[in-house]
């Protein structure tokens, strides 16, 4: 199940269930208010999918855009299980963090037709790799996370 995260009206944020759980967690264990804390471990705790943080109060919403700008992307660097690849470095054709690709045929369930164009956002090595790769709208918007095996894309030189 994905989670979503809205930061205010128009501005959210769609991760996988794990993702957003840890982000949760990561907010829990250094957020000085209680209720807020309480508020977040239960939307963990049962699965609830999603956070308002415009329901918050102002101080809460500036402390967690101070934790995010401040310590996320290094706490999740510390946590992560594999090196991050770059698409500098990569085996062979295996596709690689960031690379461009392009569904081969259409994901009806998703509401993605061939051709849709995406960004792989992880990678999980072993036979055969498997890519996670998230589709956006023209505004950046997230579309749908599609887990795909290589033989599902093709890569694509240049931008979306």
């Amino acid at each position: 199940m994905a989670g979503l995260i809205v930061l205010k009206p128009g501005v959210d944020w769609i991760a996988t269930g794990g993702l957003f759980d840890w982000t949760l967690e990561f907010l829990i264990s250094r957020l000085s208010d209680r209720q807020t804390t309480n508020r977040l471990q239960e939307i963990v705790d049962n699965n609830l999918g999603s956070l308002w943080i415009d329901d918050l109060p102002a101080a809460v919403r500036q402390e967690i855009v101070s934790h995010w700008r401040n310590g996320l992307v290094t706490a999740a660097s510390n946590n992560c299980r594999r090196p991050i690849t770059s698409s500098r470095k990569r085996k062979d054709d295996q596709l690689a963090l960031h690379d461009v690709v392009e569904l081969r045929e259409a994901r009806p369930s998703e509401q993605l037709s061939a051709g849709a164009v995406g960004t792989v956002v992880d990678v999980f090595e072993g036979p055969p790799p498997i890519y996670e790769v998230e589709f956006t709208d023209a505004d950046g918007r997230t579309l749908a996370m599609v887990t795909l095996r290589a033989d599902q894309v093709v890569r694509r030189d240049g931008n979306l």
